[in-house]
């Protein structure tokens, strides 16, 4: 029970954190989180076809980067603006 409540505390910190980047739902954000947790944190070519604003080269990087923040449990860099 444990381990599901930590999980959900880390999916929630990612969302938390990729809306910090991109304006979308929760069901958006959840699928984005983890297509790139599944995708050894890299934007594939199928999600940019779903999500067009992933199609930029800095904004996916930023959105692996609060993703795979939350699951590392560190806090977001300074290099976003």
């Amino acid at each position: 029970m444990a381990d599901e409540a930590r999980v959900l505390v880390i999916f929630q910190r990612a969302q938390d954190r990729l809306k910090e980047v991109l304006e979308m739902s929760d069901q958006d954000a959840n699928r984005i989180i983890r297509f790139i947790k599944k995708n050894g944190w890299v934007v594939s070519g199928k999600l940019k076809k779903g999500y067009p604003q992933l199609e930029g080269e800095r904004m996916a990087e930023r959105v692996v980067a609060a993703v795979r923040s939350a699951f590392e449990n560190r806090e977001m860099g300074g290099g976003e603006e």
